[in-house]
């Protein structure tokens, strides 16, 4: 149905999550926000083109664009997780954004796609580890290619902005 139908730029804006994005929409948007991780594939299932956060004090926004490595349906059930870290590497906060698309059945299966969500930042932190997994109670977590990396490959660590 996306597809099928003109959507007006009001109504894209509003529901910027479930449109499936191109090239173009993600370089607009590092150029705008500087991405903190970029370009690391997450097992054979799911890479991450570009992970920004925008800081406001003890809240953040997290723009995760992603894009399936094979078909959506083999993405449909996976979350991805934000933990907010100690220099120890312990979770002080933990947070999930959910994958968000369309119909498996959609023809762009493979198209660019935005989940964004906000995430609380105790006061102090400074680091985030993130990565991806499957089910409720993280029955399959994926492996990451690249980045600073632990918990046996599955989190990358990225420093967190500073608040405005």
């Amino acid at each position: 149905m996306v597809s099928t139908y003109r959507w007006r730029p009001v109504f894209i804006d509003a529901n910027r999550g479930i449109f499936p994005h191109s090239e173009a929409d993600l370089t607009s948007d590092t150029a705008i926000h500087p991405p903190l991780l970029e370009n690391i594939q997450f097992s054979d299932v799911v890479k991450l083109r570009s992970l920004s956060v925008k800081r406001d004090g003890a809240v953040a926004q997290v723009a995760l664009w992603w894009q399936p490595v094979r078909s959506v349906t083999d993405v449909k059930d996976f979350r991805f997780f934000v933990h907010v870290i100690d220099d120890a590497g312990n979770i002080v906060q933990n947070n999930e954004v959910k994958l968000l698309f369309i119909d498996p059945d959609d023809a762009a299966d493979r198209a660019i796609r935005l989940s964004e969500g906000s995430i609380n930042v105790p006061l102090g932190a400074r680091r985030i580890a993130v990565g991806f997994f499957r089910g409720d109670h993280a029955e399959e977590v994926l492996h990451a290619n690249a980045g600073e990396r632990d918990w046996e490959d599955t989190r990358v660590i990225a420093s967190l902005p500073a608040s405005k």
